[in-house]
C-alpha cells in the first residue's frame, strides 16, 4: 500500500459495503473469514495514518470476531499480521504480550512451523523495546535466520527493520547496516513501500553512528517526503523526530521546530504512544 489515505477509503468502503454470501462461506481462499481479513488491512492503515486508538480498537473488534466465529485460522492470521505489529508499533508493550501469547498458542493448536517462527519474532521484538537488548536481538536474529531457511518471507521486511534499529540501539553498526540495507532491498524487489520511509529513517539513524550529519540529514529528509507522500502520518513523526533530533544538535531549533510542530499537530489521537511523547517532550526543549 503506497497511498494511505486511499486505501483507508476504499477499505472501510469495502467493510460497511460487505454482503453476507448467500450460499457459500465467508472463509475463502486461504481460509481465511474476510471480514476478519479486512480489519488486518484497515488496522495498519489506521496506525500508519496517525489513528492509533483507532487502529487498536479495531484490532481488538477483529480478534473477538474471530473468537466468536471459532475460526482458529483467521484468528491466527489477525493476531499475526495485525494485533502483534500494531500492538508493537503502538509502544503497547503489555498488550502485544497478551497477543503474542494467544499467537503462540494458536500455532501450537494448529501446527504450524512458520507461525512459530513469527512469534519467536514478535517475543524478540518485544524484549529489545523492554530493553533486553542482548536477548531480544539473539532471539530475534534467531528467528529471521529460521524464515530465510524456510523460505517464507512475506514479513522479512518488518522484522529486519525492527532488527536493524535494536542492533543500532546497542551499537552493533556494522551489523545494523547489512540488515536494513537487506530490508532496503527487498523493497525494492517486492514493492513493500508501505515501509519504505521508516528504513531509510533508520538507515539515517546509522549515519550518525558514523558520525555523518550530512548523509543523516539527507536520509531523514528522505523519509520525511516519502511518508508524506503516503499519507503515513506515523512515520513522518519518526522521521521528523529524527531530523529535529539532529538539528537540536546542531544548535538549530528554528528549523528544528518547523519540521517537528506541524506534524506533531497533526495527531489527534494516541497522545500516549511513546513516538507522540517523544516528539513533544522534544518540541518543548526547542521553545
Amino acid at each position: 500500500l503506497v497511498e494511505q489515505n486511499e486505501a483507508l477509503v476504499s477499505i472501510v468502503l469495502m467493510l460497511s459495503l460487505y454482503a453476507a454470501p448467500q450460499r457459500r462461506s465467508h472463509v475463502v481462499r486461504f481460509q481465511f473469514d474476510q471480514r476478519v481479513t479486512a480489519r488486518i488491512t484497515l488496522s495498519r492503515v489506521l496506525w500508519l495514518r496517525g489513528k492509533t486508538d483507532q487502529a487498536l480498537r479495531n484490532v481488538e473488534t477483529g480478534s473477538q470476531e474471530a473468537l466468536t466465529l471459532r475460526h482458529s485460522l483467521s484468528l491466527g492470521n489477525v493476531l499475526a499480521q495485525a494485533a502483534c505489529p500494531v500492538a508493537l508499533l503502538a509502544g503497547k508493550l503489555d498488550l502485544a504480550e497478551r497477543y503474542i501469547e494467544m499467537f503462540m498458542e494458536q500455532a501450537a493448536a494448529n501446527d504450524l512451523d512458520v507461525w512459530r517462527i513469527y512469534g519467536r519474532c514478535f517475543r524478540g521484538m518485544l524484549r529489545i523495546r523492554r530493553g533486553e537488548l542482548a536477548g531480544g536481538l539473539l532471539q530475534l536474529g534467531e528467528a529471521v535466520d529460521e524464515l530465510r531457511q524456510a523460505k517464507f518471507v512475506q514479513y522479512l521486511t518488518a522484522f529486519l527493520l525492527a532488527q536493524a534499529e535494536g542492533l543500532s540501539e546497542a551499537k552493533r553498526v556494522e551489523q545494523a547496516l547489512l540488515a536494513v540495507h537487506e530490508a532496503l532491498a527487498r523493497v525494492e524487489e517486492t514493492n513493500e513501500r508501505w515501509c519504505l520511509a521508516e528504513a531509510l529513517r533508520i538507515r539515517g539513524e546509522l549515519a550518525l553512528h558514523v558520525a555523518s550529519q550530512t548523509d543523516a540529514e539527507s536520509y531523514f529528509r528522505q523519509a520525511l517526503k516519502c511518508a508524506h507522500a503516503q499519507g503515513a502520518l506515523s512515520w513522518e513523526l519518526r522521521a521528523a523526530t529524527s531530523l529535529a533530533r539532529l538539528y537540536q544538535t546542531q544548535r538549530r531549533p528554528a528549523p528544528a521546530r518547523a519540521v517537528l510542530e506541524p506534524v506533531l499537530a497533526a495527531f489527534s489521537e494516541g497522545l500516549d504512544s511513546p513516538d507522540v511523547a517523544s516528539a513533544a517532550g522534544l518540541l518543548r526543549t526547542l521553545q
